[in-house]
This record gives structure tokens, C-alpha cells and sequence, in this order.
């Protein structure tokens, strides 16, 4: 019975993602009763019973249905915008889990939305969960009603795209609205005024449990980077993700530090590698990952993921032969936790590489081969790390459940040119897709 229900929901729910307006002429309305009985019925030839449950078409726009029934429905149309907009218009009792989606998210920059008019709409305000702040207008936004509902769970901060340096600095933990249910903070070429002012921001929020920094630009004199061995008190962090620039503003030990207070409770590990306009991007992958080669993660004994980001140069010779076989093993040299199963590599291709038809027979990714040992190892795959460090890499490669590369194009690509590129990576990586656990997607 509450299967045919869900069904004629959907059905309906359908008719209104088709082109975003409503079009259902006559709704059911239907009771899950043993022994339904509306207070008005209208033509008894439309009555119809269904698995012990009575539908009645009263030839109007009304639904009941039960509000858990309500709620799943929305939420699979969580971000499709005009179909959510069509439901509201459905019905009332669709009105507010469909607004909740509508207004979850919220933009503020400079000319853009007032932060102000959310005091005149509470209703809108109490729907709002992530917020994304562009630019130096905090002062809007701390002294809002958000703040005082206290139900926004993701913070982002980003520098001001209209500005020629596209970089902000100088940010003190004043200017932050304090957000009590804060889960998710990240900074985007936003940068406190210190250390100790960043590290007070994030403590701050207690219940934060997903953190991203960028320290691309970062100008902290060495001065003030306190010790790498220290552990701060930091709130239970399940995800990090830094953001470096290895060629430019190096953070020192800051990283690390991260890394030691996060400790055991961390999960998922991101490092964005990027590279300057001074150097070619991708001409020493060996170097720009040298970055996970002193990276120490033996506080994080949990983890169970890793995703490395960088850029990938195919124009000429990558590294030598050496270098290939212990490059990544180096990476996973690094893990100590026992649940790590997930490695992910972000590749983006520079539009200069594949600017002929030759490209793709020069898209050399043979290294990745060497993530996991072969079925016959050679005795010269890990003969640039010390013993201990190759028994780790092995070991933490064997139980390896998902190796996946995704690949970033800066042109647009049908699906049949992926398909040729994807067989061609594919073929060489055999070690990797004989045990199974390859997986080549295509991400913008």
C-alpha cells in the first residue's frame, strides 16, 4: 500500500521536473486507512481501490500525503531549482521542505544580496545552511540574523574575483560571524593577519569536523611558524584539505602541524599541488610531490583516503626510470593508518598539451602503474626508499580497494574522445587494472 503510494508521489513528482511548471490537472488524494472515508466524496465512479487503500480524485490541486513521504520526495529534487520552485507552487504542505532546499545555500559580495533584509525574512534565514562570503564584506554578514538563528553549518571564504590581485589578507577572527553549528570552513586566497589568529578562528568553532586552506600565496615571515612537532588543540577534524604552491610561498611546517592535531580522528586527507607561471606546470611531478616524501602521517592512524591534486606536462620527459618506481610508493610510504583503501589522483591536463592530434601518444602515465607492487616484482620497484618505508608502501598498496584517476580537461570533451583516452591509460596501467581497482572519470 505505502508502495503505490510512493509511486503515484513520484509519478507526480515527475510531471513536474518535465519543464519545471506544474501541469497535474487532478492530484490523488489518499488516506492509508483500513477503511478510508472522505468527508465529501465527488462521483463515485472515480472512487478506486488499490491494495486496501482508497484514492479519490476530487478534481483539484491538493495531495495529503504523510510528511516523511513529503520530505523524500523534495530532497531528490534537492538541486533541481525550478522543479523545486514548481512544487511549491504544488501545495502547501510541499512549501517548506521545498524552500529549505531553494535558500540552503546563500552568496554575499560586495553589490550583490544585503545580509540586512534576512531580519524582515525569518522564514528565509531559518532555511539557510551554507554561506559563502566574496570579498571584505564580513562586518554584513556577522551582524545578521544568521548569527542569531545559528543554523549555518558551512562557511566559505573567498577573495574578491573582481579585484586585480585577487588575493585578501589581513583577516582577524573578529570579523568572522560566530556560527555555533559551524561543520565546514574554507578559505580561498583568504589569509589571517597570523598564525595564531588562524589557528584562534578555527578553535572557535567547536563542532567544525571539515577544514580547507589555501596556502598559495602565503607571506607569514619564518619567524612567527612555531615548531612542527607541536599538537594543538583543535576541534575533532575528520577532513582536511591544504592547498600549496611549492614553487612559490612555502608553508614550512604549518601542514604538518595540522596534520599532528588532527590526529586519529582524521579521514580524509586533500593536497592541492600547484605549481606558478614561472615554471612550466607539471615539468618536475617528481618534485612538486616531494611534498607527501616529508610529510609525516603517523598521527593520523584512521585515515582512509588520500587525494593528491596537481598538474600533469606531457610535452617532454617526465622523470627518470628511478623515479618513476618509487615515486608514489613514496606517497604511501607515508600512511600508517590500517583503514586507508582509497587513493584518488586529480590530474589536470594543460590546454598546451593537446593542442595537435599527436597529443594522447605522449600522455606517458606508466608511473601510476607503480602505486601497487606487481604480481612478479622486480626486486628494483622500491630500490629508492629504505627497507622500512617499502615494507609500509607495500602493505598499505595491498589493501588498496580504489584507485582513481580523474582527469581535468580545459576543453570540452564528448564521450567517445574520453572513451579513446580512458583505453589508452588504461593500457598502461595493467598492473592496476588487473587487480580491479582502476576507475579513469572525466571532471571539469
Amino acid at each position: 500500500m505505502l508502495f503505490v503510494g510512493c509511486s503515484l508521489a513520484i509519478v507526480s513528482v515527475l510531471l513536474l521536473a518535465t519543464d519545471g511548471e506544474p501541469r497535474i490537472q487532478e492530484v490523488i488524494t489518499y488516506e492509508l486507512s483500513s477503511s478510508p472515508r472522505p468527508k465529501r466524496v465527488i462521483g463515485q465512479t472515480n472512487l478506486k481501490r488499490i491494495g486496501g487503500s482508497e484514492y479519490y480524485h476530487y478534481g483539484r490541486k491538493t495531495m495529503h500525503l504523510p510528511p516523511e513521504l513529503v520530505d523524500e520526495i523534495i530532497d531528490y529534487l534537492w538541486d533541481n531549482v525550478r522543479s523545486l520552485r514548481a512544487c511549491c507552487l504544488t501545495h502547501r504542505t510541499w512549501l517548506p521542505r521545498s524552500r529549505f532546499h531553494l535558500f540552503r545555500s546563500i552568496r554575499f559580495r560586495k553589490y550583490g544580496i544585503d545580509a540586512s533584509t534576512l531580519r524582515s525574512q525569518p522564514h528565509i534565514a531559518r532555511c539557510v545552511r551554507e554561506v559563502t562570503i566574496e570579498g571584505d564584506v564580513y562586518p554584513e554578514v556577522t551582524n545578521s540574523t544568521l548569527v542569531d538563528i545559528g543554523k549555518v553549518e558551512s562557511l566559505h571564504l573567498e577573495a574578491n574575483k573582481t579585484h586585480w590581485s585577487d588575493v585578501q589578507r589581513g583577516l582577524c577572527r573578529s570579523q568572522l560571524p560566530c556560527f555555533p553549528r559551524l561543520k565546514e570552513l574554507t578559505l580561498q586566497k583568504v589569509y589571517f593577519r597570523s598564525f595564531a589568529e588562524m589557528i584562534s578562528t578555527i578553535r572557535q568553532y567547536q563542532r567544525l569536523n571539515s577544514l580547507s586552506l589555501d596556502f598559495e600565496d602565503w607571506k607569514y615571515p619564518a619567524a612567527n611558524i612555531p615548531d612542527p612537532n607541536m599538537v594543538l588543540s583543535l576541534p575533532p577534524l575528520q577532513r582536511l584539505q591544504m592547498r600549496v604552491n611549492l614553487v612559490g610561498s612555502l608553508p614550512g611546517p604549518i601542514p604538518q602541524i595540522l596534520l599532528n592535531s588532527a590526529g586519529a580522528g582524521l579521514r580524509h586527507l586533500t593536497f592541492d599541488i600547484l605549481t606558478t607561471p614561472s615554471r612550466p606546470p607539471g615539468k618536475y611531478p617528481d618534485r612538486e610531490l616531494s611534498l607527501m616524501g616529508h610529510t609525516n602521517l603517523s598521527h593520523n592512524t584512521s585515515l582512509e583516503s588520500l587525494t593528491l591534486r596537481f598538474p600533469w606536462c606531457i610535452r617532454a620527459p617526465w622523470i627518470s626510470s628511478k623515479e618513476e618506481q618509487s615515486m608514489f610508493s613514496a606517497v604511501l610510504s607515508r600512511i600508517h593508518s590500517p583503514k586507508f583503501r582509497d587513493l584518488t589522483l586529480h590530474i589536470s591536463i594543460p590546454p598546451t598539451a593537446y593542442n595537435d592530434s599527436r597529443w594522447l601518444r605522449r600522455l606517458d602515465m606508466r608511473a601510476l602503474d607503480y602505486i601497487v607492487p606487481a604480481t612478479k616484482p622486480s626486486g628494483k620497484t622500491l630500490s629508492l626508499l629504505p627497507r622500512e618505508d617499502a615494507k609500509r608502501a607495500e602493505g598499505v598498496a595491498k589493501k588498496l580497494k580504489s584507485v582513481t584517476l580523474k582527469l581535468a580537461f580545459s576543453r570540452a570533451m564528448d564521450v567517445r574522445e574520453f572513451d579513446i583516452i580512458e583505453k589508452a591509460i588504461a593500457a598502461q596501467l595493467p598492473n592496476l587494472k588487473s587487480k580491479g581497482i582502476l576507475r579513469i572519470l572525466h571532471v571539469e
